[in-house]
């Protein structure tokens, strides 16, 4: 196991719940009162059906798969998966706008990539805020650019 100087937990975003329905439901609720026509009602179909894909891909759904746990010692990171098993990987992309989410792309020994979508509310303001450090801090170490 690893000597970690930063273990960060991660929970579902609500916030980000809340903005996928309402940039699914919205447009398609406006659709139907606008053109009533039973053709307006083949649009249900892929808007629920973009909304299910997103929640799967942005870890809505508590799926065992889903990360839960971030760890980094000085080299390499510690992903902790909702089933409990972990991985060691390695940082492969991290972007994102600072005060408000991050994106990172982790990438371990087999070449397989995890990706994360990492909230303001998906882990509390102090954790957050530390993640933000530590990546600022790596990218100006590693070369990347914001």
């Amino acid at each position: 196991m690893l000597n970690t100087a930063t273990c960060l937990t991660l929970r579902a975003s609500k916030g980000l719940r809340g903005w996928l329905i309402a940039s699914h439901a919205l447009p398609l609720i406006l659709l139907c009162l606008h053109r009533p026509e039973p053709l307006s009602f083949l649009f249900t179909i892929p808007a629920v059906l973009l909304w299910w894909q997103s929640s799967r891909a942005l870890g809505l759904f508590n799926r065992p798969n889903d990360i839960v746990t971030i760890c980094s010692d000085s080299e390499t990171w510690l992903l902790t998966l909702r089933s409990g098993e972990r991985y060691p990987m390695d940082l492969y992309y991290a972007s994102g706008f600072y005060s408000f989410w991050q994106f990172l792309i982790f990438k371990d020994e087999k070449g397989r990539l995890y990706r994360l979508f990492v909230a303001r509310d998906s882990m509390d303001r102090e954790s957050f805020r530390r993640l933000r450090v530590l990546l600022r801090f790596r990218k100006k170490n590693a070369g990347f650019r914001f």
